[in-house]
């Protein structure tokens, strides 16, 4: 069995909107993934940088025998998510490319997330998925 890390870098593209979208990560986006083929913990972190441009990581651990599966069917998760109106709207992905060599992350712990009720999202199926699950698809382990 191979352990693997898959992180994923963010943004709430909305400041009035942060409560909401740290309790929906927390409370409905990490307990939707859940189910995900070889998934064992899910953590999110906020940077310590206030500067960054890149404010939130969420790191997901696998322990399979394909992470190529495993990541095909995280990513099926996410799509459902969307198609069922309960993927937030005020999320951004931001890639790290261009980002400082140092960042400090701290965890954040879901019990300090206030729940809110859930709300249902629009169900738009966004282009860039597509493109993420064909570039899963490419790989080999």
């Amino acid at each position: 069995m191979n352990r693997y890390t898959f992180s994923i870098y963010s943004n709430c593209t909305d400041s009035e909107r942060e409560a909401e979208f740290n309790s929906w990560y927390s409370y409905t986006h990490i307990p939707d993934l859940s189910a995900a083929k070889g998934l064992t913990s899910a953590r999110r972190y906020i940077n310590l940088d206030s500067e960054s441009r890149t404010r939130y990581l969420a790191t997901y651990e696998f322990a399979t025998e394909s992470i190529q599966k495993s990541l095909i069917s995280f990513f099926q998760l996410v799509r459902r998510a969307f198609e069922t109106g309960r993927h937030i709207d005020c999320i951004e992905s931001i890639k790290v490319i261009n980002t400082p060599f140092v960042s400090c992350f701290k965890e954040i712990d879901p019990k300090s997330i206030r729940q809110l009720p859930s709300r249902e999202y629009p169900r738009i199926v966004p282009e860039a998925l597509e493109k993420v699950e064909e570039y899963v698809k490419s790989f080999h382990n």
